[in-house]
């Protein structure tokens, strides 16, 4: 099954970050939303928050990005939403709608959006680090769209 057109959701991505981890006295994770997070910004993807974020953060980030529905697209067609190598886990929303999990270590994931897609829509992906990722934090693999004609699917 390949794609007859791929779409890369690369260039500015607005983040925000959502929460802190830090360890409490027994060496559990606890989430802390509090003043004092970074500020929110816009970050070139694919990317890790090194450079936006900072090397050292530990926690919970959204990213988001706009993108218009592909052109020209025929009853049948297949559209995908591709994610490449988050390091951690993450959760996926394509218009507040839900598309799941990404669990740590997953090296690609891949969900269906047709039937969700709008003409304009925005994609949310919150990426959540705890433990030592800070410095490859965040999208750092390719997001792409990968469309396929119904003779292909």
């Amino acid at each position: 099954m390949t794609p007859i057109h791929i779409i890369r959701l690369r260039g500015p991505w607005d983040y925000q970050p959502l929460a802190r981890f830090i360890t409490d006295a027994g060496g559990t994770w606890q989430e802390d939303s509090s003043d004092g997070l970074p500020a929110a910004g816009r970050q070139l993807m694919p990317g890790d928050w090194s450079g936006s974020i900072g090397a050292d953060f530990i926690g919970r980030v959204r990213f988001e990005r706009a993108f218009h529905c592909p052109t020209n697209l025929a009853a049948g067609d297949r559209v995908d939403l591709v994610v490449e190598q988050v390091e951690t886990r993450a959760t996926v929303a394509l218009n507040d709608a839900s598309l799941g999990r990404i669990s740590a270590g997953q090296r690609s994931w891949r969900a269906e959006i047709t039937r969700l897609l709008r003409p304009r829509n925005r994609l949310s992906v919150v990426v959540e680090c705890r433990g030592s990722c800070g410095a490859i934090g965040g999208l750092v693999g390719e997001v792409r769209l990968e469309i396929r004609t119904a003779g292909d699917v």
